[in-house]
């Protein structure tokens, strides 16, 4: 992958190397477990060991290292179905804000579940690290189970909402079709499964209560990125920017809000409107954030570039919604617009090398994209560069924080 944190046209870039190693405590060896000797009985005392003899030849924990890994996984899955069920049922919403806590007899009441069925399901979820019994019998939400509570600002649940609903679920029961070449003929998972394209067409097309499911997951999934973007990248060289995917807005107006440049000015894009684009949506946080007056909304066309206004960089994050061509049209169009100094930040996750490790699962990503739309995937460093280049961008910069990916073009 790229040598990330480091502008590519300076000379450290070329030779730098991106390397994590994660240490590991060893576990004490059974070999060296201690001995266990029985007391006296009066007659011929009997010594007991716990450590295996030469003879047993039990294997090193490392060759039965991966017997335990798969018997994580099926935990894994255990503990990601406790939590999308706790989601949909509204546990997280029948708990007080933390610190506060409550008994599971007032969740069971208050859910009016069988008292002692709650509790054994509230410490499963403590075994999946979203609840922490803090006394006996008394549970609190921890900052991830505080991020699934509906009324907080930042509230991921209908992120887990989405990926356990039942439009998501079906379509991996068919995977083995998405995969036979036969069968697929080339079709992703949605167009097998509701004969349409993708998600955006299915609430179209087919439930239109489902759009609103769909927005509050892509919402939660632009929060995350904008995060671990401004963790890497500094926005603050730029007077006015202009967010080309901006979900609700939140992004630009934290990076006005945030700026030490007090003269940046953001522009939320809102798309013209078309036959498969209706957007009538308005962005409440330049008021909630008091940044009116640094904030504005500009109606224009992303892949014509009509209305489009000049700036010193825009945005586009990671949003599949259209397919590879329109979005092909987009770069293309902001490069014929954007003045000569413009940069342009792409935002999303890039797959690792062949001989990488996928440590933030980047290909499952893909596999899902692979699923809901056959008009999208997520690419490598390399292929990446080449293919903005060939639209007359410039990488110039590069850096990754979990798994999102900030790349900053220059024109060429």
């Amino acid at each position: 992958m790229a040598p990330f944190g480091f502008h590519l046209d300076s000379p450290t870039a070329s030779n730098a190397a991106s390397t994590k190693s994660v240490s590991r405590e060893p576990r004490a060896s059974l070999a060296a477990a201690p001995t266990i000797r029985s007391l006296s009985t009066g007659r011929n005392s009997t010594t007991i060991s716990a450590a295996p003899s030469s003879m047993e030849r039990i294997k090193p924990e490392s060759e039965n290292d991966s017997i335990y890994a798969i018997r994580s996984m099926v935990s894994q899955r255990w503990e990601s179905e406790a939590i999308f069920s706790a989601v949909t049922m509204g546990l997280f919403d029948a708990f007080p804000a933390p610190p506060a806590t409550a008994t599971s007899e007032q969740i069971s009441t208050q859910m009016n579940w069988d008292p002692l069925r709650c509790t054994r399901f509230l410490r499963a979820l403590c075994a999946a690290n979203v609840i922490k019994e803090e006394a006996p019998d008394n549970f609190m939400l921890l900052p991830t189970g505080d991020l699934l509570r509906r009324e907080n600002p930042d509230s991921m649940a209908d992120y887990i909402y989405f990926h356990n609903s039942q439009p998501i679920k079906a379509l991996w029961n068919i995977l083995p079709d998405v995969l036979d070449k036969k069968k697929s003929a080339g079709k992703c998972a949605m167009e097998l499964v509701y004969k349409v394209a993708d998600l955006s067409e299915y609430a179209a097309k087919k439930d239109k209560s489902f759009d609103n499911v769909i927005l509050t997951h892509v919402n939660a999934v632009i929060r995350a990125d904008n995060l671990a973007a401004l963790r890497v990248y500094s926005f603050s060289k730029f007077n006015t920017i202009t967010d080309l995917t901006p979900g609700d807005g939140r992004l630009i107006c934290e990076i006005v809000q945030g700026s030490k440049n007090q003269n940046l000015k953001g522009l939320i894009h809102k798309q013209i409107s078309t036959t498969r684009v209706k957007q009538d949506f308005s962005s409440p946080w330049p008021a909630k954030l008091n940044l009116e007056s640094r904030v504005t909304t500009a109606t224009a066309d992303r892949f014509t570039g009509e209305g489009l206004q000049p700036s010193d960089c825009y945005i586009i994050r990671r949003i599949k919604v259209y397919s590879e061509q329109k979005m092909i049209e987009c770069y293309k169009a902001v490069h014929k617009v954007a003045p000569p100094h413009a940069k342009l930040v792409v935002i999303g996750p890039l797959l690792p090398l062949p001989c990488e490790p996928d440590t933030n699962g980047i290909a499952l990503f893909d596999m899902f994209q692979m699923m809901i739309s056959s008009n999208s995937r997520t690419r490598p460093y390399c292929e990446t560069k080449k293919m903005f280049a060939s639209f007359g961008w410039k990488l110039t910069f590069v850096d990754e924080n979990q798994g999102v990916s900030v790349l900053e073009f220059a024109k060429a």
